[in-house]
Parts: structure tokens; C-alpha cells; sequence
């Protein structure tokens, strides 16, 4: 059986929320929260 594809996103802000930490590919073509794939037996605070 195939494993499922599960990802873990994150939004990491400032005290005021005035900033807010995002990724972007490498041409800065689109930005995203932070995160990555769950690998098997991972939490989503590790896979962030």
C-alpha cells in the first residue's frame, strides 16, 4: 500500500504580528508558510 503524502505548515509571527516568516522558491515566484512532509512516526512540530 502507498503511504498518504501529509504536510505540517506553520505560521511563526511577532509579538504584535506585525511580521510573519514565509518561504519563497528560489525565483521568488510565490511565498508559503514554513513546513515540509511528514515522514512516518514524525510530529508535525518536527517536520515544521
Amino acid at each position: 500500500m502507498k503511504k498518504p503524502l501529509v504536510r505540517a505548515e506553520g505560521i511563526v509571527s511577532n509579538d504584535d504580528f506585525t511580521k510573519f516568516l514565509v518561504q519563497c522558491d528560489s525565483e521568488e515566484s510565490f511565498y508559503r508558510f514554513p513546513g515540509g512532509g511528514v515522514e512516518f512516526g514524525e510530529t508535525a512540530a518536527e517536520a515544521i
